[in-house]
C-alpha cells in the first residue's frame, strides 16, 4: 500500500507539473566576465553574488596566497525593471575585507545578513597564506542603509571550516556546510536552530542529505 501510494502521489506530482509548466528563456547577463560569479540571490532591488572579478569601485584587490587567485568579495547589481542590471559592485564597504568573504543568506526582511569569512581578516599577506585560519560564519544588521554590529556565530570552531550558510524564512534555523566532527564525507550540512535567542550545537543532517563527498 505505501509504495501504490507513493508512486500515486509521483504520478500526480509529474502530471501537474505537465499542465504548470511555462517557457522560461535562459541568458547570460551582460556583465558576466571571465571571473568566477556564482550563488546568485536577491537583496532588495539587487541581484547579489560572490565573484573573484576585479572590482574596480574597491580600488584594490588581493591575491588568496591558497589558490593563487584574486580573493573572493560579496557583489551586487542593481535590477532595473527584472532585465537590465546595473554594474556591479562591493556589496558593502563595511562588510568587505582582503580575504574571501561570501557566500551569504539573507532573512525575508533584508535587514539580516549570515555570511562566511576568516576569524582574521587583518591586512597582512601573512594572515591570508594561513591554511589554519578557516572560515566561520557571522552575521550583520542593516540599519539606516548600513551594516553594523557584526559579529561571530557561537558555534563557529576555528578547528573547522563553517560555510555557505543559509537562514529559514523564520531567521530562526541555520543550515550550513562544514567539516565538524561528525562529517560522514569531506564536507557535510548541519543545522543550528534558535532556542530562547540562542543557537543550539549543530547537527549534522544525516545519509539522507550527506554523502561520502562534499556537500
Amino acid at each position: 500500500m505505501k509504495k501504490i501510494l507513493v508512486a500515486l502521489f509521483v504520478f500526480l506530482s509529474s502530471l501537474q507539473f505537465v499542465y504548470s509548466q511555462e517557457e522560461y528563456t535562459i541568458k547570460k547577463l551582460e556583465f558576466n566576465e571571465a571571473s568566477d560569479d556564482y550563488i546568485p540571490q536577491l537583496w532588495r532591488d539587487y541581484l547579489v553574488f560572490i565573484s573573484n572579478r576585479k572590482v574596480k569601485s574597491f580600488g584594490f584587490n588581493y591575491i588568496d596566497e591558497k589558490t593563487n587567485k584574486r580573493v573572493i568579495n560579496i557583489i551586487k547589481s542593481k535590477i532595473n525593471k527584472d532585465t537590465l542590471y546595473g554594474f556591479p559592485e562591493i556589496f558593502s564597504k563595511n562588510i568587505i575585507s582582503n580575504h574571501n568573504d561570501g557566500p551569504a543568506s539573507f532573512t525575508p526582511d533584508g535587514k539580516k545578513i549570515y555570511y562566511a569569512r576568516p576569524k582574521d581578516i587583518s591586512s597582512s599577506k601573512t594572515s591570508r597564506k594561513n591554511k589554519n585560519d578557516n572560515a566561520g560564519i557571522y552575521t550583520a544588521d542593516f540599519v539606516n542603509g548600513e551594516w553594523t554590529n557584526i559579529r561571530p556565530l557561537s558555534f563557529n570552531n576555528p578547528d573547522f571550516i563553517l560555510t555557505q550558510p543559509a537562514i529559514s524564512p523564520d531567521g530562526n534555523s541555520i543550515v550550513f556546510a562544514s567539516n565538524l566532527p561528525g562529517t560522514l564525507g569531506q564536507a557535510d550540512l548541519f543545522i543550528s536552530r534558535k532556542v530562547n535567542g540562542e543557537w543550539t550545537k549543530p547537527v549534522n543532517l544525516g545519509n539522507e542529505f550527506n554523502t561520502a563527498k562534499f556537500e
